[in-house]
Formats: structure tokens, C-alpha cells, sequence
């Protein structure tokens, strides 16, 4: 009975996993004096008692935990103590999941570093600029005389300040310079005010917009045709 419980013992390693967490305030105008903070499902969701370590120089936060390899955990960062001090995410993100908008993680078996974002968002501060070109067919409308446009997130849904220039068989195209991994939402305009956006169908679209996370290179995007436009009373675009 002796050596059986041995072995047993021998052959029970512990399964827990080093995780580190990485947030980057730098985009936060104004740190709290109390600190950076996370609340998960690892530590009850408690905004206060789980402190993230200070950096000696820079604005990158970290904290390093034992959490059991192969559980799922949920958290949010925050700037200071409370849950009115959250980092405030939605669906449109891409690291978020569920109705509470929670941060999600698989935690492997072996130590990891979870990559380091923005507080609030779901990539690093600042990323890099990458070249992308949309492209839209319109060889099937009535082009206004005010020309065809693409308006989204990425220039604050201005239907007049990024003008598509014709390339040819009716296809209208445009380079923009966005941020590596960002969630954007965007769409197109026959002229230059909402009155000529379209309205994306369903099956391709997000809040009633077409959307893209921005890839590492430089890329040219599908080919669309405009969506065929509704009345203003009945069109929602944001």
C-alpha cells in the first residue's frame, strides 16, 4: 500500500500554469494614483483587491498569476479601484466574448505571456500603419457626379473626406493607412452624404456596417459590389 501511494504521488505533477497579463495605459490621459487593476474570474471580479505592478519606466502594467492549465478565464483591466473606472469594450471587439464583454483566455500548459494591448482595446498602443485599398463595383448604378466614397470608423464616418477614384470596369478604389489589428467598421456612398450609402446586407455585415480587422501587410480587399440603398427613414448606419 506504501509504494502505491508513492507512485500515486510521483505521478500527480501540478498542473498550474504561470500567465502573465500585459496592459499599456499610454492612451489613458490620466493613470489613477490608485493604481491599475484586473477582476476575473480567477479572483471573484473584485476591481480592487488584485493590483497590477507598476512599471519603473513606460506605461505597461504587468502581473504574473498561477492559474490551473486548460480553464477558461474571463477579466477586465482597471484604471484604479472601482467597476466605474472599467475599461469599456463591446462585441465589436475581437478578444472580447459574451453579453458582459469580458477578456477571454484558454490557459495552456506551458507559461505564457498574454500579448500586450491597449487598455481598452484589443491590440498594442500605437500599432503600425499598413497600406489598405477598397475596392467597390459600381458598374451596376448610376454613379453620382459627386463621386463615390468610403466612409467608416477609420475617418470618423465622414461621407465627403475619402474620396474612390475609377480603376477601371466600373471598380472604384481607395488606399488608406489604418492600424495593424484594428476592428473597423466602414461603407460605401454613391456621392458624398448618407443620403447614397448602402445598406449592407446582413450576412456580411456588423451593426448594419461591413468590417475588417486590419491584417500585418498590405492588402487590397475583396471586390464589392454597392449595396443597392433604402430610404433614409429606414436606413440605420451606426
Amino acid at each position: 500500500m506504501l509504494t502505491l501511494i508513492l507512485v500515486m504521488g510521483l505521478a500527480s505533477p501540478s498542473s498550474a500554469t504561470l500567465v502573465t497579463f500585459r496592459v499599456d495605459m499610454a492612451e489613458v490621459d490620466v493613470v489613477s494614483p490608485l493604481g491599475v487593476h484586473i477582476a476575473g474570474s480567477f479572483q471573484g471580479w473584485n476591481p480592487a483587491t488584485t493590483a497590477m505592478v507598476k512599471p519603473p519606466f513606460g506605461k505597461i502594467y504587468t502581473l504574473t498569476l498561477d492559474l490551473p492549465a486548460g480553464e477558461t478565464i474571463y477579466w477586465k483591466y482597471i484604471n484604479g479601484t472601482t467597476w466605474d473606472e472599467v475599461e469599456n469594450l463591446d462585441n465589436a471587439y475581437t478578444c472580447v466574448i459574451g453579453n458582459d464583454h469580458n477578456r477571454v483566455f484558454e490557459v495552456p500548459a506551458e507559461n505564457t505571456v498574454i500579448p500586450t494591448v491597449c487598455f481598452g482595446s484589443c491590440i498594442q498602443c500605437n500599432p503600425p500603419q499598413v497600406d489598405l485599398t477598397f475596392q467597390v463595383d459600381m458598374s451596376n448604378q448610376t454613379v453620382s457626379p459627386l463621386g463615390v466614397h468610403v466612409a467608416g470608423s477609420f475617418q470618423d464616418w465622414n461621407t465627403s473626406a475619402t474620396e474612390m477614384l475609377p480603376v477601371g470596369n466600373g471598380v472604384y478604389a481607395v488606399t488608406v493607412s489604418v492600424g495593424v489589428g484594428e476592428y473597423h467598421e466602414y461603407k460605401f456612398v454613391n456621392g458624398n452624404s448618407w443620403a447614397g450609402g448602402e445598406t449592407v446586407p446582413p450576412q456580411c455585415a456588423h451593426t448594419n456596417n461591413r468590417w475588417l480587422v486590419v491584417p500585418a501587410v498590405t492588402t487590397t480587399l475583396d471586390r464589392f459590389a454597392l449595396a443597392v440603398a433604402i430610404p433614409a427613414v429606414l436606413r440605420r448606419w451606426m
